[in-house]
């Protein structure tokens, strides 16, 4: 087994060609690692998978676009928690707008690799919007940023919930639903009226599961919040913060 570096990480592989050129985007949960080369084939773009084995870093999988196109730039930003992934690409045409952007939500099955779950795209969106410039997941929730949005940028949070519908039916309307009956729905979307437009608000983003004490009131139940945070910096050098929350 080869040792190489890959940027700044140290993987061992089986094969060099693997390791991306120069990784744009890391992530990693547990035992398993995303490294993203955005500008792999002429920019389509691909994600490097790798498992912790006890006692090295193994090349697992490459994850792609289902259909992949030339300058799309396929994962630009990468997160993961447990067996869920998520990919930006910002240079995707979604819903007939150039350049509008979205993410690509993977599920990690039994056997370790990689399946597609859904393309998540606002429910009103524009051209060159360049959403999945950022994006962050955790458990049924995934926030990311679309910071050239025409009002100064915005962020979406979308949750995982088990579809309501025939998903023969969602399908036909374009709603998309994995083998396990889910799907993800838009919940909020996170701006500020503060920002202006060119300020790219929610050039960056993170979300976290806090605990929340001053809801037990003396029960035994303890109360979990999800939180979405959304942050840039301004030309001002100002920070902006939006916060959403709700109780499950």
């Amino acid at each position: 087994m080869e040792q190489v570096h890959c940027g700044v990480h140290t993987v061992y592989l089986s094969n060099f060609s693997h390791c991306p050129p120069t990784p744009t985007a890391v992530d990693i949960s547990g035992d398993w690692a995303l490294l993203s080369s955005p500008s792999h084939d002429s920019n389509r773009g691909k994600v490097n998978v790798y498992y912790f084995t006890g006692w090295n870093w193994t090349f697992s999988s490459a994850i792609t676009a289902p259909n992949p196109i030339a300058g799309e730039r396929f994962g630009h930003a990468v997160s993961i928690h447990e067996e869920t992934a998520a990919v930006g690409v910002p240079l995707y045409n979604g819903k007939g707008h150039s350049d509008s952007g979205g993410v690509f939500m993977f599920y990690r099955a039994p056997r370790g690799e990689f399946q597609l779950q859904g393309i998540l795209v606002p429910n009103i969106t524009g051209p060159e919007w360049g959403c999945g410039q950022s994006v962050a997941v955790r458990d049924d929730y995934v926030v990311f940023g679309c910071p050239d949005e025409d009002e100064g940028g915005k962020a979406f949070l979308f949750q995982r919930v088990v579809a309501t519908v025939d998903p023969v039916a969602a399908a036909a309307a374009g709603v998309p639903v994995d083998e396990f009956h889910h799907t993800w729905t838009q919940t909020a979307e996170l701006h500020t009226p503060r920002v202006a437009n060119g300020e790219l608000f929610g050039w960056s983003v993170a979300i976290a599961l806090s605990y929340n004490p001053s809801d037990m009131w003396g029960t035994s139940c303890a109360s979990w919040m999800r939180r979405a945070c959304v942050h840039t910096v301004t030309h001002e050098g100002v920070w902006f913060v939006a916060v959403c929350s709700g109780e499950i």
